[in-house]
């Protein structure tokens, strides 16, 4: 996840952005999760946006964003975790994980 705030490939960026339409669409499925969407959208937008304009604002998504958004949210942040089960020895500890979200940079 780190490797984000270094940027992401075109690729990468084309298969999220159509991972993420598929997931907007699946979510129209239905009226609980269609009035959960109406929710959401009133809460962050102060309005109701149509499916066009949803998925215009999803391809205006530029590698840029991705970087931005990554830096702000995983770069140098604290980690916090919880697991179950019987293989809870292969998780490191706390102190490993919040190594892996930053490099020294030059």
């Amino acid at each position: 996840m780190l490797a984000l705030t270094q940027g992401v490939s075109d690729e990468d960026l084309a298969r999220g952005k159509a991972q993420l339409k598929y997931n907007l669409l699946q979510q129209m499925d239905g009226t609980s999760p269609t009035a959960e969407e109406i929710g959401r959208q009133l809460l962050t937008f102060g309005r109701r946006m149509n499916l066009a304009e949803t998925l215009a604002r999803v391809d205006d998504i530029t590698a840029a964003d991705v970087k931005r958004v990554a830096d702000k949210v995983c770069w140098d942040q604290e980690v916090s975790f919880a697991a179950i089960g019987s293989n809870l020895k292969y998780i490191g500890d706390i102190n490993s994980l919040r190594r892996g979200t930053y490099w020294n940079r030059v």
